[in-house]
């Protein structure tokens, strides 16, 4: 069964919005909870689920992305 290229890209797509909509996330957690710089460090703290939230896409959606499209020329 062969999958349409557009699924590929669709999915390299959704990895790029990702990423863009958290980064917007963390840019209004900082205006919302007036912190410019940094975050705090407490797990349980809102602004640094969404930090760690955009740093772990921000490390391991290109990679995948990468991969999907080297999948995709096979």
């Amino acid at each position: 069964m062969e999958i349409s290229m557009n699924v590929y890209y669709l999915c390299i797509g959704l990895l790029a919005a990702l990423s863009l909509l958290l980064g917007a996330l963390v840019t209004v957690g900082r205006g919302k909870y007036e912190v410019l710089v940094g975050h705090s460090f407490d797990p349980d703290n809102t602004l640094h689920k969404w930090v760690r939230a955009h740093a772990n896409t921000a490390e391991y959606a290109p990679l995948l992305m990468v991969l999907i499209y080297l999948v995709s020329l096979g």
